[in-house]
């Protein structure tokens, strides 16, 4: 349970980062902010399954190799 903890804590950190980064317009170009869009969008209309955990892995994975993410 002490493991699952500090990796939510580290997650919803790192999401904190990301959204406050966003807000001050720093981080994304609007042709990531349109992909982002578009695998969110994809991901709310699917039913679920194998594919869609992959996107979503896929994505963090990228979100989390950007530079910003690295500070």
């Amino acid at each position: 349970m002490k493991a699952y903890a500090i990796f939510i804590d580290d997650h919803t950190g790192k999401e904190d980062k990301f959204f406050d980064s966003i807000e001050e317009g720093k981080i994304i170009s609007e042709s990531e902010d349109e992909l982002l869009l578009k695998h969110y969008e994809s991901c709310m209309n699917q039913a679920g399954g194998k594919i869609r955990i992959e996107q979503m892995i896929n994505l963090i994975n990228y979100l989390e190799a950007r530079e910003w993410m690295k500070d």
